[in-house]
């Protein structure tokens, strides 16, 4: 809900009292079908991180490695913390 109301520049509250329940369900579908430009972005910087570490690493790599959607408990590393990061994801 969150989200659709971020797209449609509305708050969460002013959808819950004007959407009905079948245009949710279709909104849904709708971004199913197109995500909003910031999954793409975030699909397609995965794609092009993968595809930059794959050749080194000697673990299979999945997109969901290089996803934050969906994930919980995320946070920016940083120098000794990354490192152990790529390390992890190259074998």
């Amino acid at each position: 809900m969150f989200k659709l109301a971020h797209e449609l520049g509305k708050t969460v509250s002013e959808l819950e009292n004007t959407i009905s329940e079948s245009e949710l369900y279709e909104w849904m579908e709708y971004f199913e079908k197109y995500p909003p430009l910031v999954d793409r972005v975030e699909m397609q910087l995965a794609m092009l991180t993968q595809a930059t570490i794959a050749p080194y690493s000697k673990k299979s790599l999945e997109l969901q490695d290089f996803m934050i959607t969906g994930q919980k408990d995320i946070k920016m590393l940083e120098g000794q913390e990354l490192e152990n990061f790529i390390f992890e994801r190259l074998g």
